[in-house]
């Protein structure tokens, strides 16, 4: 099974799950002995999960700085990054453009992986 680290962790930690490798680039802080799926032979599937916070089209852009703004302080908030690293989370703050930019590599990525695979909905 494939899961986040944040939902996971306990998981791990109470014995529950073995973790055989984690998807992403690097390994996790919380998981150093647990190899990267590269790292285990398989390449090509680096995999990670994000959050972030959208508005809709047209949303001044002092709203979506002052956003983005607030969103940083937070996430140098002493609780918020021991609650985000202990569920094995990694804090990479972006900016508004660099996230731009990610989520439409993302999005490229996972609509060329549908389209080759041939995955379609089905509207039953």
């Amino acid at each position: 099974m494939f899961d986040t680290t944040s939902s996971a962790m306990g998981q791990i930690r109470g014995g529950k799950f073995r973790p055989l490798a984690v998807t992403t680039p690097q390994r996790a802080a919380e998981l150093p002995d647990v190899p990267t799926l590269a790292e285990a032979g398989v390449k090509g599937a680096d995999i990670q999960t994000w959050y972030a916070l959208y508005v809709t089209a047209g949303t001044p852009r002092p709203v979506v700085e002052r956003l983005a703004a607030e969103l940083q302080a937070a996430l140098k908030h002493p609780e918020v990054v021991a609650r985000i690293k202990g569920l094995g989370g990694d804090i990479q703050p972006m900016s508004i453009e660099a996230f731009a930019e990610m989520n439409r590599v993302e999005f490229e990525r996972y609509g060329k992986l549908i389209r080759d695979a041939g995955i379609k909905v089905d509207g039953s």
